[in-house]
């Protein structure tokens, strides 16, 4: 039997970034669990931070990698220990699930968990007590779980890797984050939030970004996401030494300079139906031909609109899509 996503998920189903931040500030004040799915790097524990920050919990938020966490020891990592319930247990420790108490504990990776882990997961989660190891006492705790993961949890239940209480359970609202390739309009504000942060960390006067560079960045399709986005900026941050970040402080993977090539629109390995592939690769073109063509027409719209055969109202519409604007790409 395949699995099917539970009933209150499906109106959770989104596909653009404005609506996931929608219905996750409208579930921030509640207490059910999370799920956030995505691709690695595309910002799942930033949306779980904001989540947490938003609602009135008065505890910390803690963040947890399970699939960072030694073999054996999830269930002390997450419950605690009493001294002398294992070899190596010195003292008492108290486990994430305490340190998150009255907070919010983020479970990252959460499909790694081993069976005999989600066990104590479902228990936890059902009757908001936690029983360290060793120990014969169990501990109340007020915690909200946020899940995430980079994989399909329905098709792991169906696999027999993953029960299916526990994802029932941690599946009340499910949250999909797009894809840095799917949501270009969003790169503008991150290329400026990190520039900015960067500068401040260098101790240095934030630079501007000259139109060769914004049309690599823009053009570029990101497959390592934003994790990858900040790499790429911390790089030209250092290497910049005028003040004006250039297509020549990028990477030759994304600047495609001395004949570099672009990543591919759809990852390698990763299977896609065939329109979703044309989108994405009509859509890489589009963001590449219009930035090379503003930069040649030094930014003038109606200068671009007869180059390129379109009515300025339909190349208006396309950088408004794209996230492209006009004063970016004037000398």
């Amino acid at each position: 039997m395949v699995m099917q996503a539970p009933e209150s998920t499906k109106h959770a189903d989104l596909t653009g970034m404005r609506d996931v931040l929608e219905i996750a500030d409208r579930v921030a004040g509640g207490r059910s669990s999370v799920l956030v799915l995505g691709e690695t790097g595309a910002g799942k524990e930033w949306l779980a931070r904001r989540i947490h920050e938003r609602s009135d919990r008065p505890g910390p938020f803690v963040a947890v990698n399970c699939a960072a966490i030694p073999d054996g020891l999830a269930e002390s990592e997450l419950f605690g220990h009493v001294r002398g319930a294992f070899t190596g247990a010195l003292k008492n420790r108290r486990g994430h699930f305490e340190v998150a108490d009255q907070g919010t504990l983020f479970l990252d990776e959460v499909a790694d968990l081993t069976k005999s882990t989600q066990v104590r997961l479902l228990r936890a989660l059902q009757e908001r007590v936690i029983q360290p190891v060793g120990s014969e006492r169990s501990v109340p705790v007020d915690v909200r779980v946020i899940a995430a993961t980079n994989r399909s949890l329905a098709d792991a239940v169906d696999n027999g890797d993953f029960r299916k209480d526990l994802y029932y359970r941690i599946a009340v609202v499910t949250l999909d984050v797009p894809p840095l390739r799917e949501r270009p309009g969003d790169i503008r504000d991150l290329v400026g939030l990190w520039v900015e942060r960067l500068a401040s960390e260098l101790g240095r006067p934030t630079p501007t970004v000259d139109s060769s560079a914004w049309a690599a960045l823009l053009g570029y399709t990101w497959p390592g996401n934003i994790r990858e986005l900040v790499n790429v900026l911390e790089r030209a941050s250092l290497l910049d030494v005028d003040g004006v970040i250039s297509e020549d402080d990028l990477p030759m993977t994304v600047s495609g300079v001395n004949g570099a090539v672009h990543e591919p629109v759809v990852p390698r390995g990763e299977q896609v139906p065939y329109d979703v592939a044309r989108s994405a690769a009509l859509s890489r073109f589009e963001i590449r031909y219009l930035s090379d063509l503003l930069v040649f027409v030094n930014g003038r719209v109606g200068e671009a609109a007869r180059v390129s055969g379109m009515s300025p109202r339909s190349l208006y519409n396309k950088m408004r899509q794209h996230g492209l604007r006009k004063e970016d790409f004037r000398a």
